[in-house]
């Protein structure tokens, strides 16, 4: 399904061909509970490598975390995190989400 799509294919590329399209049907799978916390933390990990622009991004990094609750959460951090480079979630929260206001929700 859904899942494995989003682990064999390069999500970032995805979202850099085709926009916000994908980025919609992305989007309503997380508002229909069918993403994990892997799929979300790959979602994260290539919203971050696109470059994250628009309020619409910002909300979508928001709605991706703040789906995530008590060990999901710990999870989600975990995977951000262990990759090794510079991309994670305190660079996300605090460099990429421009929007003070959506950084604190």
């Amino acid at each position: 399904g859904l899942r494995y799509v989003l682990w064999h294919i390069s999500v970032g590329t995805l979202l850099d061909l085709v926009g916000s399209p994908a980025q919609e049907v992305l989007m309503k799978a997380l508002q229909n509970g069918m993403l994990d916390v892997t799929s979300k933390a790959v979602i994260l990990d290539a919203l971050q490598k696109i470059v994250i622009n628009t309020r619409w991004e910002q909300e979508q990094v928001r709605d991706l975390i703040t789906s995530c609750k008590g060990r999901e959460a710990t999870e989600l951090k975990s995977l951000m995190d262990g990759s090794g480079g510079y991309q994670n979630l305190f660079k996300l929260v605090f460099c990429d989400v421009a929007d003070e206001d959506l950084r604190n929700e």
